[in-house]
Parts: structure tokens; C-alpha cells; sequence
């Protein structure tokens, strides 16, 4: 989709979670160099950005076996309350 599309549809997200590869995990500020854009979104100015890296997490070896574990991920994630502890595969990014 292009760019203009995505920020139409996501912008009032309260949470981004995205998959990346990498040999280190990125932060908030390389996101944004990457693509200016990436500010205007909400979950962007409230900082609840999730990165899976695949490089270093077995996220495309596991859960295709096990949806629970993603599924635990994503609870964890949009409901800290129930006091899952932290996500398996997805991290929150640093600014």
C-alpha cells in the first residue's frame, strides 16, 4: 500500500506493531529517519511502537505452531493489567 493509504488508515492507531530485520534492534528516532512520516501517527507521539525482530527471535520458526504465543504476545501487549509480563517475540522500541 502506499504510504498515504496506511496513514489514512492507521494514524489514529493507539498501538504499532510491525516485523523487521536487523542485526540490532532499531529505535523510535531510526524509524523516523527512515521516513518522516512515521510521526504523524498516534501510536508514533504516544510511543507504543512494537518491533518483532526476526533476526534475532524465532517468531517465523514458532508460531506458525503456535498462534498461542503471538496471541500472548498481542494480550500482553494491549493489556498490561492482566499481568502477562513482557511479549515473547515483540519489543518495545526505545526512542
Amino acid at each position: 500500500m502506499p504510504f498515504e493509504s496506511v496513514l489514512e488508515k492507521g494514524m489514529g492507531a493507539d498501538v504499532w506493531l510491525f516485523r523487521y530485520n536487523a542485526p540490532n534492534d532499531i529505535t523510535a528516532s531510526q524509524l523516523l529517519s527512515e521516513k518522516q512520516g512515521y510521526g504523524r501517527f498516534a501510536a508514533f507521539k504516544t510511543g507504543e511502537l512494537y518491533g518483532c525482530n526476526t533476526a534475532t527471535t524465532p517468531f517465523y520458526e514458532e508460531t506458525p505452531f503456535h498462534p498461542d504465543l503471538l496471541l500472548r504476545d498481542f494480550m500482553a501487549i494491549l493489556y498490561p493489567q492482566l499481568g502477562l509480563g513482557e511479549p515473547r517475540y515483540f519489543k518495545k522500541l526505545k526512542r
